[in-house]
């Protein structure tokens, strides 16, 4: 029995690979505020029509279910700013060790990061067609 394909021509809106973290962080466009930091490159693939998300956590940030809690609210901050962003980008976001912030804290500092990387390193990202 052949498991079913998805028919769905939108790509995840999550990155993965260590290929592709490695890839948007060489391309030098880093930003810090406090201990978030992120990494940004223009989206990879053409037909991206959103800006995609990794974020690299560490286990110096604390146990599992502290990192996880970090990464929900980090993912549900970008996906509440991403009609924001002018066009498709790939997205890193950095953690450090630190206390857990507050959705809307996490909501302001990916907004100033991603205001602070634009104007850092100004590139064309692949638009929609």
């Amino acid at each position: 029995m052949s498991t079913p394909q998805s028919t769905s021509p939108i790509k995840p809106s999550r990155l993965g690979g260590r290929g592709t973290f490695k890839r948007i962080l060489d391309f030098n466009c880093r930003a810090w505020d406090g201990p978030i930091g992120m990494s940004i490159a223009a989206a990879s693939d053409a037909s991206v029509k959103q800006s995609r998300l990794g974020i690299s956590i560490g286990r110096p940030v604390g146990n599992a279910v502290k990192r996880n809690r970090i990464k929900r609210l980090l993912r549900e901050a970008f996906r509440a700013t991403r009609s924001d962003w002018p066009g498709a980008f790939d997205v890193v976001i950095l953690v450090k060790p630190h206390e857990t912030l507050s959705l809307n804290d996490y909501r302001g500092k990916i907004d100033s990061l991603r205001s602070r990387c634009l104007k850092k390193r100004p590139f064309s990202p692949a638009k929609e067609a």
